[in-house]
């Protein structure tokens, strides 16, 4: 039997862009869960099928909790370019991360740290972009 901290897979060995994917996954089924349930109980007679798809829809639109975390550098002393998703600016910044500690908002690129964090088709100003493009602020 492995023990948890030698497990496949466990929180100490995964990368930040893994555990934020495990994050946004978890997060987002157990808000599914949570919504259905919760409309589910003050039901206005409609069916399951309408209240899923609402709540998918909602949860598509909300970004993971680990995408509210600010850029933290770490106490290590390496330069390493990395990204981060700014919730006020609704944009992927850059960020210099110094190689140890910090959080899971933290991104190797601009492409991660959009899928991870920005709500489909939403541009900096909160609109909605008629063509799915995202913004990327440049350093």
């Amino acid at each position: 039997m492995k023990s948890p901290s030698k497990a496949s897979g466990t929180a100490s060995s995964l990368s930040p862009e893994q555990a934020a994917t495990h994050t946004m996954k978890l997060s987002r089924l157990l808000a599914l869960c949570l919504t259905l349930c919760l409309v589910g109980l003050a039901s206005s007679g409609k069916t399951s099928a309408n209240l899923q798809q609402e709540a998918s829809q909602e949860l598509l639109q909300t970004p993971p909790a680990l995408c509210q975390l600010p850029a933290v550098r770490g106490p290590c002393k390496a330069s390493m370019h990395r990204y981060f998703y700014n919730s006020t600016s609704i944009e992927c910044e850059p960020f210099t991360y110094g190689g140890c500690q910090g959080n899971a908002n933290n991104f190797e690129t601009t492409e991660i740290c959009v899928r991870v964090c920005k709500p489909p088709g939403e541009s900096s100003d909160g609109n909605r972009r008629s063509n799915g493009e995202t913004k990327v602020k440049s350093s």
